[in-house]
């Protein structure tokens, strides 16, 4: 055999390089357009590999879940095989079971905040409410106290510009007098009485600790004399009204001194005034019981005072 020409060895040596080269590009770049394949994981590989034709119970393509322990109690995988498998169940049991017990730890966080805010809502409600009992309470013993001493000095009013000048000017007789005052000045006596310790009872304590229900329950005669009154004030009307309307005299007494006194009211409009004083000590007494506490020192006090007011107006419904 001849060898080849030098040219040709040499021609053949400059080729075969660059096509050895473009050889190993296209083979590169062939492989890189191949889709990778995913790896087989060592259960289904070894089920594969076990797997008889004879059982399509078992065949690679049939979707099956099997336990690693029910594998190995089959004789399917070999326990080394198992372990690494029962330990990442077991991890990953371990696992849910720290999700789950951070789940609860989170829950009862967060209950306990929501039950700490609630009890602090409560607790200020219940303080404001408190406090806006208190408010309301202080209220209806300044009124008490205000209204009375307004009363009282339209009760002074009405002895000083209306009884004492006809006394005095003799325009009609006691028992006239008598009919048409009643019991007013009696009236005017104690209600001064009570209003002085309303005054000082007030002035000294302040807030919630003041207490008026052991007042009315010390004047109790004073609503004994309040149902005396009003029981005769119709009949006192009457007589006034025959007087009026028959004694010139008189009806001017009474427009002029109604016309220059200082709250321009009329006798009339004074006389009614203790009738209409009972049924106000009864409103009162009530509002302030429900703005008062059960354990509060004065609630039973404030109580039995209502119940001497109530028991004095029904004597007055039925004797009328």
């Amino acid at each position: 055999m001849c060898p080849p020409p030098q040219g040709a060895v040499r021609a053949a040596s400059l080729v075969a390089p660059s096509v050895f080269v473009s050889g190993l590009s296209a083979t590169a770049t062939f492989a890189s357009l191949r889709v990778p394949q995913p790896q087989r994981s060592p259960l289904l590989a070894h089920r594969r590999a076990s797997t008889s034709d004879a059982d399509p119970a078992l065949h690679p393509l049939t979707p099956r879940k099997v336990s690693p322990s029910a594998l190995t109690a089959r004789g399917n995988l070999p326990l080394s095989a198992a372990s690494p498998l029962i330990s990442r169940s077991s991890s990953e049991a371990y696992s849910m079971y720290q999700v789950a017990v951070a789940q609860k730890i989170m829950r009862h966080w967060l209950t306990k905040r929501k039950l700490n805010r609630l009890s602090k809502i409560v607790a200020d409600y219940q303080k404001h409410e408190a406090s806006q009992r208190q408010r309301q309470r202080l209220k209806i013993l300044q009124e008490i106290l205000s209204t009375e001493k307004t009363y009282v000095a339209d009760l002074e009013t009405c002895l000083r510009v209306f009884r004492t000048p006809m006394e005095k000017a003799r325009m009609l007789a006691r028992e006239e007098l008598t009919a048409i005052f009643s019991d007013i000045d009696i009236v005017v006596l104690l209600n001064q009485q009570f209003l002085k310790e309303l005054a000082e009872r007030l002035g000294v304590r302040s807030g919630s600790s003041v207490t008026v229900g052991d007042l009315f329950v010390r004047n109790k005669p004073l609503m004994l004399i309040y149902s005396r009154y009003i029981v005769g004030y119709d009949a006192g009307a009457a007589v006034l009204q025959r007087l009026v309307a028959r004694k010139k005299s008189l009806k001017f007494f009474l427009e002029e001194t109604a016309r220059t006194s200082e709250r321009k009211l009329t006798l009339e409009a004074y006389l009614i005034m203790p009738v209409q004083r009972l049924p106000r000590y009864q409103m009162l007494l009530q509002a302030l019981l429900e703005v008062t506490d059960s354990d509060h020192v004065d609630f039973a006090n404030l109580t039995e005072a209502l119940d001497i007011v109530k028991d004095a107006l029904r004597v007055i419904n039925v004797s009328k």
